[in-house]
């Protein structure tokens, strides 16, 4: 029993993070295209589109990074 609340803990903190690194990916773009000005492309499995969409998430992960060093917590399941 106990294996298996510590693996939906785990699943629960996976989600928790990816929905971090979501937010900086959307507010990253956001800032991009709205912001900067830059065009809006549609994602197409071209090496430039998968480039800039690397890019992005790369952004993502470190603004949830940023983010968790001025006090969100790392995990919401202990």
């Amino acid at each position: 029993m106990a294996d298996t609340t510590n693996a939906i803990k785990d699943l629960g903190n996976q989600f928790y993070n990816g929905i971090l690194i979501a937010l900086g990916t959307t507010t990253s773009r956001y800032i991009t295209t709205k912001m900067l000005g830059l065009k809006d492309r549609p994602i197409d499995l071209k090496a430039k589109n998968v480039g800039m969409l690397a890019l992005d998430v790369g952004v993502g992960i470190a603004i949830k990074e940023k983010v968790q060093e001025m006090g969100v917590p790392k995990k919401i399941f202990n």
